[in-house]
């Protein structure tokens, strides 16, 4: 998966570029990230277009070719190794190869969300999430979104009973 460039241009090479392979729905989300290779010395920055747990559909100004394995860098400094698995124009489709890692000052924030969890219940914590951003983790948000809506719904079904 080499790179080439004819006349000055880049031809931008497709990596299994066989129809949808997808096993988790993409959400809609713009947001810059820098896409860093070549040991953290080449960086290209980059407008996440869609995203979903497993891996991010971004746009480049230019079309261009990047080596297979890339790392994302959101703004919140939180980075995640990646795959390119495929490039079309301007258009590039990574997949995720391991969990997030925070910045040392995301990582002191999310220690205090569970802790606030943990003292203060879900609600307190939820909110401090909200406040963070989900850590720009689109599962972590899905996971606290859908937890808040059975909670909400469980609160509803308790207060179908009454004592008397």
């Amino acid at each position: 998966m080499g790179w080439i460039d004819t006349h000055g241009e880049a031809v931008v090479l497709e990596r299994n570029s066989n129809s949808d392979r997808r096993q988790h729905a993409r959400t809609r989300a713009l947001k810059r990230v820098k896409l860093i290779f070549g040991n953290g010395h080449s960086a290209i920055d980059c407008l996440v277009i869609d995203q979903s747990s497993d891996g991010l559909r971004v746009e480049t100004a230019l079309p261009m070719s990047i080596p297979e394995r890339v790392v994302v860098r959101s703004a919140d400094g939180a980075t995640l190794d990646a795959e390119c698995r495929w490039v079309r124009g301007r258009e590039i489709g990574l997949q995720f190869v391991k969990t997030a890692t925070l910045s040392e000052e995301a990582s002191v924030r999310a220690m205090a969300i569970l802790e606030t969890y943990k003292a203060d219940g879900f609600q307190k914590a939820y909110e401090m999430l909200c406040e963070s951003r989900f850590f720009g983790d689109p599962e972590l948000q899905r996971g606290a979104e859908d937890a808040r809506a059975i909670l909400r719904r469980f609160e509803q079904l308790l207060g179908r009973h009454r004592i008397e």
